[in-house]
């Protein structure tokens, strides 16, 4: 008896335990990810391009970490596509295989494809009419790493154009039992009941993000990537760097973040904090005016971190969001 008893507490000590949430607006510390295949650090750690505009390139970024998919939960994605058109497309992809996978083909098979258990959410640019595609730009979810038809569990043909530069955000929340997908917007795009354990063999998982080009190929780039236990994100919508909440983004909105941070007299006034803070990194500060000024002037331009139109913030901090007239 004693002797199952240790084998027991050894078994216990040496399995994968579930870590905490994440939340990385950019990724400039290395901490809590890891790049698979032609996956690279880009802009000095603000962003990752899963693949860069070559043919047949295959990328990922997975969690190093195992994280809790028993419960509710919500992942969150902001991307961009650098010199559309092209192909093929990502996928936000959770299993609980390893936090090296990769498809070993490119180009439709997404970087996900033939991962055990895998469930996916498609950003599919190209149609790959032998996989049964509705078309080049729809969003599709799949079960048991299968990017064919066989593995459709939804699909919707006839969101916005997914295949343009963006910034998008694509969110996966899971809810008592039912899946449902958001792409810029609070209204989900895809619904579906999905015992999350059961289908990806595991109560934790890893995270990530793939991608692939094949003949087509242009730059799928990620801007942001986070993960929360619970319910998804609650709160007023806004504009990310609408700082002074008049319904655009422009140089009067940096303007009006330095009027608030270095007042002469009497601060300027901000409606919405989380709109101010650009780059989405819980704080404001200096580096979000500069944030704002590189996404309408910079050289290409730094998009920033969604929403790009009216949604609630993607992710969870301590600034304060009262009421944001320019968004219903």
């Amino acid at each position: 008896m004693l002797k199952r008893t240790s084998i027991l507490i050894v078994a216990i000590l040496l399995s994968p335990i579930a870590t905490a949430d994440f939340n990385f607006p950019d990724f400039s510390n290395p901490a809590g990810w890891g790049l698979v295949g032609d996956s690279v650090m880009a802009g000095n750690g603000l962003h990752i391009d899963l693949t860069l505009p070559q043919a047949n390139q295959s990328g990922a970024i997975w969690s190093t970490a195992l994280h809790d998919i028993s419960g509710d939960f919500t992942a969150t994605l902001t991307y961009a596509v650098v010199a559309p058109p092209g192909a093929d497309g990502m996928a936000l992809v959770i299993q609980a295989v390893s936090p090296n996978e990769l498809a070993t083909g490119q180009g439709g098979f997404l970087g996900y494809n033939g991962i055990a258990g895998a469930i996916a959410v498609e950003l599919d640019m190209y149609n790959n009419s032998t996989f049964g595609d509705p078309n080049g730009n729809h969003i599709s979810l799949h079960r048991n790493g299968d990017v064919m038809a066989t593995g459709e569990v939804a699909t919707n043909a006839n969101v916005g154009a997914i295949n343009t530069l963006g910034p998008h955000t694509l969110t996966l929340e899971s809810v008592a039992g039912v899946l449902n997908v958001y792409f810029n917007g609070t209204t989900p795009v895809l619904t579906a009941p999905m015992n999350m354990v059961a289908e990806v063999g595991a109560p934790s998982a890893y995270i990530g993000v793939t991608a692939a080009t094949g003949g087509l190929f242009h730059r799928h780039r990620l801007l942001s990537f986070s993960f929360s236990t619970g319910s998804g994100p609650v709160g007023p919508e806004l504009i990310r760097g609408d700082c002074d909440d008049t319904g655009s983004v422009n140089i009067a909105d940096a303007i009006w973040l330095l009027g608030h941070l270095f007042p002469a007299m009497t601060p300027n006034t901000l409606n919405c904090e989380s709109a101010c803070d650009a780059n989405d990194d819980g704080g404001l500060n200096l580096v979000d005016a500069v944030a704002i000024l590189n996404a309408l002037f910079g050289t290409p331009p730094v998009p920033l971190v969604g929403p790009a139109t009216c949604d609630v913030d993607p992710t969870a901090d301590s600034l304060l969001c009262a009421t944001s007239n320019s968004c219903p």
